[in-house]
C-alpha cells in the first residue's frame, strides 16, 4: 500500500507547506478506472473490491473551505505519483515554486470548479496518461463509478475558473498540456 497526504483544514486553521519532497506517494491510480470499496447490507467490506479507491492522491487539499483561508505551498516536488500529483478540492490554495515529475493523471489538478488560489512557477514534467479519450471515464461514457477524469497526463486540470496558472510550464504531457473547464461539478 502506498501512502497519501491530505489536508482538511478549516476557517480557523493555517497550513504551510514549505520545501518537502512527496517520493512515491498516492494510491489512486489513473492507468485503471476508480473501483472504490463497497459494503455489503450489514456494513462489511466485499472482499476483492475497491482496490483502486478515489481521492488517494500524493498531495491532497480536500474540501477546506474555498472562503476559508488559504493553505499555502511553496517549494513542493512530487516525484511519481500513479494518479494526481498535487490536488486543490473545493479549497483554497496557493502553491509558488513547485514542481511534479513522472506523474501519471495531472500534475496539478483542481477537482469540482469552486477552488480558488494559484499555482504560480510551477513545473509539470512527463505525465504518462492512461492512454484512453479524455471522457472515456465520464458517467456519459456508461461508467458506473463516479466520473474519473484528470487520468490522460496534462500538466494542470481546472475544472472551474477560480485557480489561476502564473509563470508556469509544462513539458512533456501524454495528452493536453492544461485542461480548462469552464463550467463546475458541484
Amino acid at each position: 500500500r502506498r501512502g497519501h497526504i491530505m489536508f482538511m483544514h478549516g476557517a480557523q486553521s493555517k497550513t504551510d507547506a514549505n520545501y518537502l519532497g512527496i517520493y512515491g506517494l498516492g494510491r489512486t491510480d489513473k492507468r485503471t478506472p476508480l473501483e472504490s470499496p463497497e459494503c455489503d447490507e450489514a456494513g462489511n467490506r466485499i472482499p476483492d473490491r475497491g482496490h483502486n479507491a478515489v481521492a488517494r492522491y500524493a498531495f491532497h487539499f480536500h474540501r477546506g473551505g474555498p472562503t476559508n483561508s488559504p493553505a499555502k505551498v511553496n517549494g513542493l516536488a512530487i516525484v511519481d505519483s500513479p494518479g494526481l500529483g498535487l490536488v486543490n478540492h473545493s479549497s483554497n490554495v496557493q502553491v509558488r515554486d513547485s514542481v511534479a515529475y513522472n506523474v501519471v493523471g495531472s500534475a496539478f489538478f483542481t477537482e469540482t470548479g469552486n477552488e480558488i488560489g494559484f499555482f504560480d512557477n510551477c513545473s509539470a514534467v512527463r505525465m504518462t496518461g492512461s492512454g484512453e479519450g479524455l471522457t472515456a471515464r465520464s458517467k456519459a461514457a456508461g461508467v458506473i463509478q463516479e466520473t474519473d477524469f484528470g487520468h490522460g497526463g496534462h500538466g494542470f486540470w481546472l475544472q472551474g475558473g477560480g485557480v489561476a496558472v502564473l509563470n508556469s510550464r509544462v513539458s512533456g504531457s501524454g495528452d493536453a498540456a492544461i485542461i480548462f473547464f469552464t463550467v463546475a461539478l458541484n
